[in-house]
């Protein structure tokens, strides 16, 4: 019966989000990648005879982009008809991500146990960061697919090393899920630098998870073999390099790493702007405070209060429990301290680290376990309680914003309606693809017109490609700056890299009209087409 229900739950998650990723429209960075990967698909199978033409990405040249994901994905989307190519690219996304909270769940019961790990799953699938981002996002998904299976044959590696057969295999995995993160985004390298850490700690020194026969020759020879396979998957799909394969991927790695021109020059913090050279040290702080469920606050809390009450219970049920909860720590707060003491250039609020939602899930995960199984004391029946409302009201929200659940800010923020004064919600802008099929069914407009149309705080092209799809419906495309019958927007920042800060404003704030059409959740107004008066 148990496992019934478990699949039961299983299949309206998948349904669900198959639901979410088909009606979604394109994010911003989409058309990009698909230029990206068709160009280098090209090139490939002419076996370097097609002369490439590396696309731009504001102004920055893909050379800094080695493309393995983006020409898989285009080789795949290839097979089916073209007016399908984004639910293709879609579906290719939410696999993987799909993937990552599997990988969360086996890593969860790796060290700790299956009960565990299928709480963590249900934490980790319905958090409204990663979700949101599960179809739409060709990047930071990936990375963190490739973050969590890395952690997880790592650990798996570490436990079996002694066995010729799961050496060779693990190895192999490690490599190959190393490859594919670093064959999206080079610095995917650094997400895996406290997993690096902990690895070698755990080798040589804290041996919680090494088998007691781990062999140190084996080991670098195991790290020459993981270097190959990850270099082969680097360079194999970057055209920019194959002129000198050994010198060119570490020019670009250093130039990418130096260069702050790329994305937003601006963005919108908790009300306040700023400049994402300049980014506030507690960014990633007020952004999980707002972001996260408040539930899932609460279960932190009552994590250190469980902790401090009944130690020996975590220790009684899991092996080793204080070292192994100091990885998770440890994972979750390197980046968060690198980000805080250093200048990283963050904006679009926590796509850059998508990889750290699903540990995030782990110590919820705990401690609703230890909740559950404690549950005939009082105490903890009024935690469940605590916890249990709260998270019903999250569900009704989570659904409510469907399918656009990275928009998703907690009770903190405070009216949800309010909050694109504090947030840039909508930064995908992806409720674009909803705003035109309203315009479509809208009777104001007429086929014999040709109306001048701007755009703010979306990819232009993006805004071509749909408004093109009205029947009858013809436009010209004008620049926001000057005369135009109607402006196409959402919420994002309208600043220019030379502006100063009182200057700044969103594009909602910016441009005065009246709103003719909008997508709005929950009362929050994402994309509007506005009429100028």
């Amino acid at each position: 019966m148990e496992k019934k229900s478990e699949n039961l739950i299983i299949f309206f998650l998948v349904v669900f989000s198959l639901y979410c990723s088909l009606i979604l429209g394109m994010s911003w960075d989409e058309p990009y990648h698909y230029d990206l990967g068709k160009n280098r698909l090209k090139y490939l199978f002419s076996l370097g005879r097609y002369e490439y033409i590396s696309p731009f990405v504001w102004t920055i040249n893909s050379s800094h982009f080695p493309g393995f994901y983006d020409t898989l994905t285009a080789f795949i989307s290839q097979m089916i008809p073209i007016k399908y190519e984004i639910q293709m690219h879609h579906l290719i996304n939410l696999l993987f991500s799909f993937y990552t909270i599997v990988g969360i769940a086996k890593i969860s019961k790796t060290i700790f146990n299956k009960k565990v790990s299928k709480i963590i799953f249900v934490i980790s699938f319905f958090n409204p960061i990663f979700f949101g981002h599960m179809s739409i996002n060709p990047k930071d998904t990936i990375v963190a697919f490739s973050n969590v299976w890395a952690t997880y044959f790592i650990i798996r590696y570490l436990q079996t090393q002694h066995l010729e057969i799961k050496r060779k295999y693990f190895s192999t995995l490690i490599g190959i899920v190393i490859g594919f993160g670093v064959g999206v985004r080079i610095i995917f390298i650094g997400t895996l630098l406290p997993i690096f850490i902990l690895f070698f700690l755990d080798a040589f020194f804290i041996k919680v998870f090494r088998s007691k026969k781990f062999s140190i020759i084996n080991f670098f020879k195991d790290l020459i073999k993981i270097f190959i396979i990850v270099y082969f998957m680097m360079v194999v799909f970057w055209p920019e390099v194959h002129s000198n394969i050994f010198v060119l991927p570490f020019k670009f790695i250093f130039e990418s790493l130096n260069e702050t021109t790329f994305g937003s020059f601006w963005g919108l913090l908790n009300g306040e702007f700023y400049k994402t050279t300049n980014t506030p040290r507690l960014y990633l702080i007020i952004n999980l405070f707002y972001k996260l469920p408040e539930y899932i606050l609460l279960t932190y809390i009552i994590f250190i209060f469980t902790i401090l009450k009944d130690q020996i219970f975590f220790e009684n049920h899991f092996k080793l429990f204080n070292i192994k909860i100091l990885y998770i720590i440890f994972i979750i707060t390197f980046p968060i301290f690198i980000a805080f003491i250093t200048t990283l250039k963050i904006h679009d609020g926590l796509r850059y680290f998508l990889f750290l939602i699903p540990y995030l899930s782990i110590i919820p995960g705990i401690s609703i376990y230890y909740l559950i199984y404690n549950l005939k004391s009082v105490l903890n029946k009024f935690f469940v309680i605590l916890v249990f409302i709260p998270f019903l009201y999250f569900l009704f929200v989570f659904f409510s914003l469907t399918p656009y659940q990275y928009t998703y800010l907690n009770q903190f923020n405070g009216k949800f309606s309010y909050s694109s004064e504090k947030f840039e919600n909508d930064y995908w802008g992806i409720s674009i693809k909803e705003l035109v099929k309203k315009i479509e069914l809208n009777s104001e407009f007429k086929k014999d017109k040709i109306y001048k149309i701007a755009y703010c705080g979306i990819n232009y092209d993006i805004g071509d490609y749909y408004l093109k799809q009205i029947p009858n419906f013809k436009f010209v495309k004008t620049s926001k700056d000057e005369n135009y019958d109607y402006i196409l927007m959402t919420n994002r920042h309208n600043g220019k890299n030379t502006d100063k800060l009182e200057q700044v404003k969103t594009c909602f704030q910016a441009y005065k009209g009246e709103d003719v059409i909008v997508v709005k959740k929950k009362g929050l107004l994402l994309s509007t087409l506005r009429r100028k008066i």
